[in-house]
């Protein structure tokens, strides 16, 4: 089960990256393509939930480095500062991929 202030942080990050995409990324052109993947991952110092959302947009404009605006704040800074989260984001030519890795002890209920 996740916690409630977990899931409405990682709630807004998932809903901006939406957003996005629809509006500037992958899912604004037709050939668009959006892989989300999720696991569980044991390291050394505890278990971390590890989210992966990758677009490609092969038939659009090359996605360059955007504006730092709100999308960015919550992916970087709100999800570090709620959940002692490390976000990564790669804006590639052929699309955005976006890795957020969020301690288990700071997501999941016991």
């Amino acid at each position: 089960r996740v916690r409630p202030r977990a899931a409405e942080s990682f709630g807004l990050a998932v809903h901006e990256l939406a957003t996005n995409a629809v509006k500037y990324g992958a899912l604004a052109t037709p050939g668009g393509r959006l892989a989300i993947d999720w696991q569980l991952v044991e390291q050394p110092d505890g278990a971390s939930f590890q989210f992966i959302w990758a677009e490609t947009c092969l038939d659009g404009p090359p996605i360059g480095a955007r504006r730092r605006g709100f999308g960015t704040e919550v992916l970087e800074k709100s999800l570090a500062y709620e959940l002692g989260a490390e976000t990564s984001l790669v804006f590639g030519p052929a699309g955005l991929v976006c890795r957020i890795a969020v301690p288990l002890s700071n997501f999941a209920q016991d």
